[in-house]
Formats: C-alpha cells, sequence, structure tokens
C-alpha cells in the first residue's frame, strides 16, 4: 500500500497478526451472508427481491471493507513544515522523531503502521490498517452497510427459527439446518450489538467534529479543568464547525451522497483544518498536558520567534509565557487521582491519564514517544525540536 499523498512512499509492514484479523472478518462476511442463503433461507420460499436486496448489501459491505483496509489512511507528507507566520507559541510546533518531520495539526504517528496519519482517528486491527483523514468515510460506510445486511440476516433467520420452532413438534427438523441456524443467528445478534455500539460512537464522533483520539483528549482535558489544573478555555475543542460541517469534514459532499460507497473523503489537503470562533489563533491543540508543563517549569528564555521579529509581539509571547508558568507552579506536584464516586479518569504512573475504559493514547495505536511538542529549553526533546525549527 503506497500512499499518493507522499511520492516514493515505502509500503509500511503488515504484521501476521493483522493478516489474521482480515481473514477473520472475510470469513465472518462469508458465514453470516452466504451459509443462510444455502442452508437456511431455501425453505423460507423468499422472492427474488429479497435475495437481491440482501446481496446488494452484502456487496456493499465487501466493497467498503476492501477500500477501507487497502486505502492509504492519509499519510502526511513529509515535506510539510509550519507556517511560522500562523505560529502564536511553540506548543503549535509538532515533529515526529520517527518520520524525521514536521507533523501537521491532528496527526499522530502509528506504532504499527509506521507512518503519520492525518487526522488519525485510532488504528483498527479488523481492517489491519489505520482509520485517517482519507479512508474514515470507507470505514464508517463499512460499518453501517455491515450493520445494515447483518440486521437482514437476522430478521430472516428468526423468522425461519420461528417457523421450525413449531415443525419441531410436528415433523423432523434437519440437524444441519438447526445448527447452521443457531450458530449464524447467534453470530449475526453478537454482531449486531457490537457494530451498533461502534457506529453510534463514530456518528457521535463526527456530529462533534472529533476522532476518537481527540475524545479522549477532551475527557483528560475536561477531567483537568474539573480539578482545577486547567483552564477552561484551554480545554475548548477547536474544530467543531457545527453538525454538517463536520460531516462535510468526513465525507467531503453532501449528507445523501457521503453513503455513496465511492464517495469522497474529506475535504481539504488534511495539512490545514479551519477552525471555529473559540480558537485561539496560532496555538495548538490539545494544549499541554499540566502534570508535564509542571514537570519541566523551566520555559525557555528566548521563546519560539521564528517569523515574529517585532520586539512588542516578542514581549507579549513572554508575558503569556510567564502567566502559564505561574499558573501550573500553583498546583502541588504530587500525583493526584481523581478516584471519587462519579468516576473520573485517572493518571496511571506508567502510562499517563487513563480515561474511565483505563484506555490511555497507546491504545490507540499512537507511539506518543515519537512526538516533540514545544516543551522548555532544559528539555533534551525541547533542545531538539529548536534545532529542528532553525532549518525551517
Amino acid at each position: 500500500m503506497t500512499s499518493p499523498s507522499v511520492p516514493g512512499a515505502q509500503r509500511w509492514p503488515s504484521p501476521t497478526l493483522g493478516h489474521f484479523f482480515l481473514f477473520l472478518v472475510s470469513c465472518l462476511i462469508f458465514f453470516v451472508g452466504y451459509i443462510p442463503q444455502l442452508y437456511v433461507f431455501p425453505s423460507l420460499d423468499l422472492p427474488r427481491s429479497t435475495y437481491l436486496r440482501l446481496n446488494i448489501s452484502i456487496l456493499l459491505v465487501w466493497l467498503t471493507f476492501i477500500l477501507a483496509a487497502a486505502s492509504d489512511p492519509g499519510t502526511a507528507p513529509k515535506d510539510w513544515k509550519p507556517n511560522p507566520k500562523e505560529v502564536e507559541d511553540e506548543t503549535a510546533v509538532r515533529y515526529c522523531m520517527k518520520c524525521e518531520a514536521f507533523k501537521p495539526p491532528r496527526a499522530h504517528h502509528c506504532r504499527t503502521c509506521g507512518v503519520c496519519v492525518m487526522r488519525m482517528d485510532h488504528h483498527c486491527p479488523w481492517i489491519n490498517n489505520c482509520v485517517g483523514y482519507r479512508n474514515h468515510a470507507h470505514f464508517i460506510r463499512f460499518l453501517l452497510y455491515t450493520l445494515s445486511a447483518t440486521i437482514q440476516v437476522f430478521v430472516l433467520l428468526f423468522r425461519r427459527g420461528w417457523e421450525l420452532w413449531y415443525e419441531f413438534y410436528y415433523s423432523d427438523v434437519d440437524a444441519t439446518e438447526l445448527v447452521l441456524l443457531m450458530l449464524t443467528m447467534l453470530t449475526a445478534l453478537v454482531l449486531i450489538i457490537c457494530l451498533a455500539i461502534l457506529g453510534i460512537y463514530q456518528l457521535w464522533c463526527v456530529s462533534e467534529g472529533t476522532t476518537t483520539i481527540e475524545s479522549w483528549s477532551l475527557e483528560r482535558l475536561q477531567s483537568h479543568v474539573r480539578r482545577g489544573r486547567l483552564r477552561e478555555e484551554d480545554a475548548i475543542f477547536p474544530y467543531d464547525l457545527g453538525f454538517i460541517e463536520n460531516l462535510r469534514d468526513i465525507f467531503g459532499g453532501g449528507v445523501v451522497g457521503a453513503w455513496w460507497v465511492f464517495g469522497r473523503n474529506g475535504r481539504g489537503t488534511g495539512t490545514r483544518w479551519e477552525v471555529n470562533e473559540f480558537a485561539v489563533p496560532g496555538r495548538g491543540w490539545p494544549p499541554p498536558d499540566p502534570d508535564i508543563v509542571r514537570a519541566n517549569p523551566h520555559l525557555s528564555p528566548k521563546p519560539w520567534t521564528h517569523g515574529v521579529p517585532p520586539t512588542e509581539d516578542l514581549d507579549a509571547f513572554r508575558e503569556r509565557q510567564r502567566e502559564s508558568q505561574n499558573f501550573y507552579s500553583d498546583y502541588p506536584h504530587e500525583d493526584e487521582s481523581w478516584d471519587e464516586e462519579g468516576s473520573e479518569g485517572s493518571r496511571d504512573p506508567g502510562d499517563g491519564w487513563v480515561n474511565d475504559e483505563g484506555e490511555t493514547l497507546e491504545d490507540y495505536g499512537i507511539d506518543v514517544g515519537s512526538e516533540i511538542v514545544g516543551f522548555g529549553a532544559k528539555d533534551e526533546r525541547g533542545v531538539e525540536l529548536r534545532k529542528r525549527v532553525n532549518g525551517i
């Protein structure tokens, strides 16, 4: 799979486990979609229109599955660099040590795919691929088309099961049909539940303009706000543009055309994102974790000022640095977990903050250790970042 967005991009490795998941998903589609048609549905004497509708749905499942698994998720171009005139503070600059390149806003490095993915949602083992800017729409269509086809199969299986319930007392029932009916019906029921939960969550994230990763980050920031460790305005999500515009960010077109299997995937280039009126121009999102800021309290005496030479701008920037430093230094340095009834996320000493489900960013496939954000000059990663920034 060679990225169309990066000339000469290397084919990223596909682990054996990922290939197994692809095979498993293919077997599930075949088992639930075709086995009932061969061994159960003939007893129902269904009209051809029912078979046609069902098999069109299954075809859409196969197509969206292939598109989601085989499409480039949106590999970040390695020649992309931030525009110094649009950067207000150094926390807006992000650099990937693995790719040795600057990272566009909302991009993350996937530890499985080995590349930075624009607007990365998560790494999905079921499609052996990341879900990102270029294939997020394919992934959502795959979920919804699979849910639709599975519901159709389950309804027909339930109808045949109802008939067998009465036939069991009055006539002999074919053992093969009965066993396959029970197995496919149970499998379809489990799939419906799982797909409905995942599909609803994905649609909710889309309606809010967030990705799965950003939803986790929002939960973390809101937890810090409730504890009084972060300003409320710093936790405002800047990419929520309203329901319709959020849909267009994913599907690229109108609401109706979004469900066309070969429809567009996202709008724009994936490196620049429109923000709402609450966003602070030139500031990165999410803001630095207060725990990291407190662990590195010494901000640079000479903040990153590439492209902003006026003295008044430099003085204003230093004043904002001092305000942020004083704000975070008011809080104790010991670890503060929130374990009261009502459930809040907490910090795990090994993996950082975890949400209510015990998930960290690593659980979504991110290689957290590869990223450098604008830390203070006494932090080795901050020093390295400054070296890279000087080369812009």
